[in-house]
């Protein structure tokens, strides 16, 4: 039997799962940018330790996401088409980010544009559109999920609301790599304990 997946070490969620329809969008040099982009900008100057990247932390966000979804899933509100769009959407949420991270906002401030314009641009304007396309899947939707503009606002609180697989990974990840003992987050608790009303 063919092996349709990679299992990928992580020191946050131990390891997490990759799937063959993924990894064109992984390796892809507009997501593989994101390993030089510093999470934390230039905050390892005081945390040396924090060197880890928006591609980690996406990879993460992406675990998260899907905890939530198979969650969901058992309770009969997603189903597996569902989870694979949130898993994508948690996957690009940061794909618009520029060098420098938050700092690059500052400079296209001006423009009147932010990282998630960015994010939609790339996402359904190059070849990761093309990707997602190809394999089946809706590149618009999985955009108004990353980025909280989809009719679904319980997927698109999922990646990035209050309490989303976004801040739970930031906090665990950026605590661990600073040594911040406050930022330690159940998030396994917390995606279990999802429901929709």
């Amino acid at each position: 039997m063919k092996k349709i997946y990679l299992d990928i070490i992580d020191p946050i969620h131990d390891f997490f799962r990759v799937y063959d329809y993924e990894l064109p969008i992984i390796d892809s040099p507009l997501f593989q940018r994101l390993r030089r982009i510093k999470q934390l900008s230039g905050a390892h100057l005081t945390y040396p330790s924090a060197q880890h990247s928006r591609f980690e932390h996406s990879l993460g966000v992406m675990h998260i996401a899907t905890e939530a979804g198979f969650a969901l899933n058992e309770k009969g509100f997603l189903n597996s088409d569902d989870v694979q769009i949130l898993r994508l959407a948690g996957l690009l949420h940061d794909i618009g980010h520029g060098p420098f991270s938050h700092l690059f906002e500052e400079v296209i401030r001006e423009k009147k544009i932010s990282h998630e314009d960015y994010g939609k641009q790339i996402i359904l304007n190059s070849e990761i559109g093309d990707i997602l396309s190809k394999t089946g899947f809706n590149k618009k939707l999985v955009t108004q999920i990353a980025f909280g503009e989809s009719k679904f606002q319980y997927l698109n609180e999922i990646v990035s609301g209050a309490l989303s697989a976004d801040m739970m990974d930031y906090l665990l990840r950026d605590g661990y790599f600073t040594g911040a003992e406050h930022a330690k987050v159940d998030h396994k608790r917390i995606t279990q304990s999802l429901s929709i009303h």
